[in-house]
């Protein structure tokens, strides 16, 4: 088994390897010492040190305030799009601060659904970065996000529903602007 990742709070790579002892015994033999010694098993200090400061704010009190906040906000806003665009929604989901919400698009879903970059430039072109994945549009915010935030994510994603993610003939300035060198 492998943990890695979500334990850093994404700030950097993080793995634990949970082998059997069946699978251990299989590639070193009996002795213990010899498994531990493998470079497979990569030490990084910082990471550990990451991760230890992640879930010590994850246990803090405001942090388990923050996430039940930003769950309740996104179970409001799929009962709100739901009865709103029921016939655009294929399926809606949600667990914790992560929701998803799969758009029917007429045909099977699949990783690389044309509706991604119609939705990707839609979501931008509004002053909001979502990366869809294929036809499923999901919003996993930082626990620290605003309430006015994650109010125009809501909004630019029910936007794009009721006009079927057609772009803006107008886009902001910020996109326009070229860096100097």
């Amino acid at each position: 088994m492998c943990f890695s990742k979500g334990l850093t709070g994404g700030t950097m790579a993080l793995a634990s390897h949970l082998p059997t002892t069946y699978f251990t015994m299989l590639l070193f033999g009996f002795s213990f010492a010899h498994f531990l010694s493998r470079t497979f098993l990569y030490r990084n200090p910082v990471a550990c040190g990451a991760a230890l400061t992640s879930l010590d704010l994850l246990l803090e009190e405001n942090c388990t305030q923050a996430r039940a906040h930003i769950a309740a906000q996104h179970r409001q806003f799929g009962q709100r799009i739901l009865e709103r665009y029921k016939d655009k929604i294929r399926d809606l989901r949600q667990q914790g601060t992560i929701i998803a919400v799969e758009i029917n698009a007429g045909e099977a879903a699949h990783y690389h659904h044309s509706l991604r970059d119609c939705m990707y430039d839609f979501c931008l072109q509004h002053g909001v970065l979502l990366r869809p994945l294929g036809n499923v549009l999901y919003i996993m915010p930082s626990y620290c996000i605003s309430d006015d935030e994650l109010n125009t994510i809501c909004e630019v994603i029910e936007k794009g529903l009721a006009t079927d993610w057609a772009a803006p003939t107008q886009t902001f300035d910020f996109l326009k602007a070229k860096v100097e060198v």
